[in-house]
């Protein structure tokens, strides 16, 4: 995938005669994107490419190199094959993550659970396999290991907000007389002082449709990963990060989970 992102910047900048990325204009974009479907390529691959420069685009930006990210506003095309699923906007996201009481135990493990879903687009069977000892600080990052889809041992960056959320929790069980070891299940019932039977994924979805109910929602767990997806390649991560973060064995697997259409959850 690195070797197409690279194929997609030079080919881009070969099309423009442009030799400075802080002198491409949106016209410039929009007439390689053209150029593009003139040439009758799948509508992956054009996503593929305009994802790779739109990464690029979110680097330079960040390193103050370009003065905006020309690519943000273009739209990817769709994906035959995309998901029909839902994808919150950013106002319901915002609003279903900030809905659980992180003054009481229930709340605060809730609005971890409903950010791995989002931020960490985990599936429900990987949440409540997550274990104390799986939550890590490498370095200056803290990270994640879970099993994915066929059992495969992945690990994943958490966003300091999250870790924070996550310590939290620790700490709050903690307090509340649930001593957790490493090999303990960070997600369990809390009716009883046995912590040593995991969240079932049906415990999770119906935190989910609780959560999303107080918010004016009817929405499932899935709905949170293509949008946590959607709102990663719209954000610059590109379609490479993106897929590495879904745990997709393929970039097209990746694309048919964005929403470039997005709309609220009605």
């Amino acid at each position: 995938t690195r070797r197409k992102y690279s194929e997609a910047i030079r080919d881009f900048f070969q099309y423009t005669g442009i030799g400075s990325p802080d002198r491409v204009k949106f016209e410039d974009v929009i007439a390689y994107r053209e150029y593009l479907r003139e040439r009758d390529l799948s509508a992956s691959t054009i996503a593929l490419r305009i994802s790779a420069l739109r990464s690029l685009y979110n680097h330079l930006h960040v390193e103050n190199l370009v003065k905006g990210n020309v690519f943000a506003k273009l739209r990817l095309p769709r994906v035959p094959g995309e998901s029909k699923t839902a994808c919150l906007s950013k106002e319901q996201a915002r609003n279903l993550l900030s809905t659980p009481d992180r003054s009481t135990l229930i709340g605060t493990r809730d609005h971890v659970i409903l950010s791995l879903l989002f931020y960490n687009v985990l599936r429900r069977s990987a949440i409540v396999n997550i274990k104390k000892g799986d939550v890590r600080q490498e370095g200056k990052y803290h990270v994640l290991w879970y099993r994915n889809k066929g059992d495969e041992q992945i690990k994943t960056k958490i966003k300091p907000v999250l870790a924070t959320g996550i310590h939290e929790f620790i700490t709050s069980l903690s307090d509340s007389g649930y001593h957790l070891k490493d090999e303990d299940y960070l997600f369990f019932s809390l009716g009883s002082k046995n912590n040593s039977k995991r969240l079932s994924d049906q415990a999770v979805y119906c935190i989910v449709r609780k959560y999303s109910a107080m918010v004016g929602l009817e929405i499932h767990p899935h709905v949170l990963r293509h949008s946590g997806i959607t709102f990663a390649i719209d954000n610059g991560a590109g379609v490479e990060k993106a897929q590495v973060l879904a745990g997709h064995k393929s970039v097209q697997m990746t694309l048919r989970y964005y929403r470039k259409d997005r709309k609220s959850v009605v």
